[in-house]
């Protein structure tokens, strides 16, 4: 009597190799992407919280400007 794994020969096998291989791969691009995104996400905190440095800065200068011009720039 012949088994079904004798006459499929070794179908299964290689699909399951396949289906390994496509997986890892899988696996890896979502890795990098991931990796690729986290420093996109860094960087545009370092953007954002720089913003707001320079913001506070400026609105200080205008504060001292205007404390300075009180009464005499009109």
């Amino acid at each position: 009597m012949l088994s079904f794994q004798t006459l499929d020969g070794d179908v299964y096998e290689r699909m399951q190799e396949y289906f390994t291989l496509f997986c890892q791969s899988e696996l890896h691009s979502c890795g990098i992407t991931q990796e690729c995104f986290m420093k996109i996400l860094s960087d545009a905190t370092k953007v954002g919280n720089q913003f707001l440095v320079n913001s506070r800065k400026l609105s200080l200068s205008l504060l001292v400007i205007k404390s300075k011009c009180d009464g005499k720039c009109k």
